[in-house]
């Protein structure tokens, strides 16, 4: 198995026992427990602000995923404007997003959608790249869409 299958594999082990346990955190998030067990909790907060400052501050979903910035070109291009072997986080989330942190040109609309997609580089704490989009992009490392 690859080192992000058992990063994977080991958050939804981690995200499992805190709903068996009774976790004090909130259902809706249980799998953001798959972001703090792959290091990933500053990309979780990251996320949750921009969400938050795009008009939704409790998204319905969160999935984190650890990989590189190639392996997010090579499966959502659109989202990256350039590969590498950079490590970074993509978070995405579902809800009801308006991109009031979006820029673009002058009268255009601003971009709504259901899905929020961030990559977060962990070694300098920001966010590299985001999108506002009506279907989620299939995140590096797993089997479906989320």
């Amino acid at each position: 198995m690859s080192p992000l299958g058992r990063a994977l594999c080991a958050g939804v082990v981690v995200a499992l026992s805190a709903a068996v346990i009774g976790c004090s955190a909130s259902s809706r998030f249980a799998a953001t427990q798959s972001a703090a067990a792959i290091g990933t909790s500053g990309a979780r907060q990251a996320a949750l602000n921009l969400a938050r400052d795009n008009g939704d501050g409790a998204p319905r979903t969160m999935v984190a995923v650890r990989t590189t910035r190639s392996a997010v070109q090579a499966s959502a291009p659109s989202l990256v404007s350039s590969g590498g072997a950079e490590s970074v986080v993509v978070v995405s989330m579902t809800g009801h997003f308006v991109g009031y942190a979006a820029s673009g040109p002058s009268g255009a609309a601003i971009p709504t959608g259901s899905a929020l997609t961030v990559v977060y580089n962990p070694a300098t704490r920001a966010v590299t790249d985001w999108s506002i989009t009506d279907n989620s992009y299939q995140l590096p490392g797993t089997s479906q869409t989320r």
